[in-house]
């Protein structure tokens, strides 16, 4: 109750809000870093575009811009090589039979 009242909270909070140009890039990083992963053909370009994205991200706010995405593609790839993460595998245009 008393934290409420206080302006200082108020205005710190005020600023905690995300950066959307940071959260585009990182999540454009992150998905071009699984889409090179994934892909066969074009995982080259992938992953210049994904790093390319990663330094625009750190151009916006700093390190974090390039070192979550970058570590989020290292996670990803680690569990996807032990087998604790299946291959992406979606298909948004198909149709779903029932077989009953």
């Amino acid at each position: 109750m008393i934290l409420n009242t206080a302006f200082l909270f108020w205005d710190s909070a005020r600023f905690a809000r995300s950066d959307t140009l940071l959260t585009f890039f990182m999540t454009l990083s992150t998905a071009t870093i699984i889409l090179g992963a994934e892909g066969k053909r074009g995982s080259g370009a992938c992953m210049v575009g994904a790093f390319a994205a990663a330094t625009r991200g750190m151009m916006t706010k700093g390190p974090v811009g390039s070192v979550l995405p970058v570590l989020t593609g290292f996670l990803y790839l680690t569990l996807r090589k032990m087998g604790r993460v299946k291959a992406h595998t979606h298909q948004p245009f198909t149709t779903v039979r029932n077989e009953g």
